[in-house]
């Protein structure tokens, strides 16, 4: 088992949309996190949750964090990618609009 790389593609044409390699942190963090999530949204875009912080993956070396309070447990993502849920240790769900 490995987490090297992260490809996304169209189910319906098979073309690829975003094909990037993970450093070799991101994919020792990948392996063994906790809750760890990896979610895409429509379009291609894609939403990772690691070691509690919620971040978009892109094709760029670096990996975009997303403003946020406290450490995330969970969360989920509306089919048109624009809302965002999270929950965290003190139990309040936060819901936001995102615009990637």
């Amino acid at each position: 088992m490995s987490f090297r790389e992260l490809i996304v593609w169209r189910t319906t044409t098979d073309a690829v949309v975003m094909r990037r390699e993970f450093s070799g942190q991101e994919s020792f963090d990948g392996l063994g996190a906790t809750g760890m999530r990896l979610v895409c949204a429509d379009e291609g875009r894609v939403l990772w949750l690691r070691r509690g912080r919620l971040a978009e993956v892109t094709d760029s070396p670096e990996i975009r964090h997303l403003e946020q309070a406290g450490r995330y447990d969970d969360f989920a993502v509306h089919p048109d990618g624009d809302l965002l849920a999270a929950v965290g240790s003190t139990e309040l769900v936060r819901v936001w609009h995102w615009s990637g």
